[in-house]
């Protein structure tokens, strides 16, 4: 009796832990058709993307996976909303450092920002990060506009 929970235990604890690193991890996207009467005809078909909370993640090597969705939707502007890096250094995220995770969202915009244009508004992860004069730099280097 005592094995068969231990068993339906350890499969419940694998399916909550696959589930949350999908959430985590999957790319979502959500598309909306807006339309205004008095919008100059050359915004017909105007495509904007948003991104927003990569929070440090990885979408394949180099963000590769987030890459090709972005020119998949080949948008005319890209707006980006903060938080891309994340500021809390927790116990539990020893060894942390904001290089490497910023690191790892430069690759992004150092190839969609040769792209498109970009255009990025600060997240509360990196105000509360100390590191944003850091962050702001990295995003110019690559070609981003920063507001």
């Amino acid at each position: 009796m005592k094995v068969e929970y231990a068993i339906l235990s350890l499969v419940v604890l694998i399916l909550v832990s696959v589930f949350v690193y999908i959430q985590n991890y999957a790319l979502q996207k959500t598309d909306y058709r807006i339309t205004f009467k008095k919008l100059p005809n050359g915004f017909d078909g105007y495509k904007i993307l948003h991104l927003t909370d990569i929070h440090r993640k990885s979408f394949g090597v180099k963000q590769k996976r987030l890459i090709a969705m972005v020119e998949r939707e080949n948008p005319d502007l890209i707006v980006v909303s903060g938080d891309i890096i994340y500021c809390y250094n927790h116990w539990y995220n020893f060894g942390y450092s904001y290089k490497k995770d910023l690191s790892k969202v430069i690759a992004l915009f150092d190839v969609i920002a040769k792209k498109y244009p970009v255009y990025y508004s600060a997240g509360n992860h990196e105000c509360k990060s100390g590191y944003y004069k850091e962050v702001k730099e990295a995003l110019l280097k690559s070609g981003v506009i920063v507001l």
